[in-house]
């Protein structure tokens, strides 16, 4: 459950859906983040550029598909909900508050959980062009694994 004073965030520690420099990020980082998942059962990747236009090849395949499909377009509006009016009551999913600006130019993965829906006080934003991703895996595919 999302809590009204938390505010989702990344790995490393930047608010969800909030642009990011695009910065190569420095070597004792990257190990700093591999320890940590050797230490927690995981395996983190670090993509080179040519898998990381792959991977966001099938990401904007998997939205395009999603955009498609109404049933999903039903589904988001129930797991997500607007922080004001008759939803400002509901203490599970994600608020509007949490979604970050809609992208501007730019093909960095970040899911707008807004989709048509109009936020208010929501703007728009540059992120990166050439994102850094991350993969983390796991050798099992059981809930705790998810966490």
């Amino acid at each position: 459950m999302i809590s009204r004073s938390s505010t989702p965030r990344s790995a490393a520690g930047t608010p969800a859906g909030i642009p990011i420099t695009g910065e190569e990020i420095p070597a004792d980082i990257l190990d700093g983040l591999h320890g940590a998942a050797l230490l927690e059962g995981a395996r983190l990747l670090v993509p080179d550029a040519w898998h990381v236009q792959a991977v966001l090849d099938l990401v904007h395949d998997a939205e395009y598909r999603e955009a498609l499909d109404p049933e999903v377009r039903e589904e988001i509006p129930r797991w997500t909900w607007a922080d004001t009016g008759e939803d400002a009551s509901r203490r599970e999913g994600i608020p509007d508050a949490a979604f970050g600006p809609r992208q501007r130019n730019s093909t960095s993965p970040v899911r707008d959980f807004a989709g048509h829906r109009a936020v208010p006080g929501r703007g728009s934003a540059m992120f990166e062009q050439h994102p850094h991703l991350a993969l983390l895996g796991t050798s099992n595919d059981r809930p705790a694994d998810w966490l």
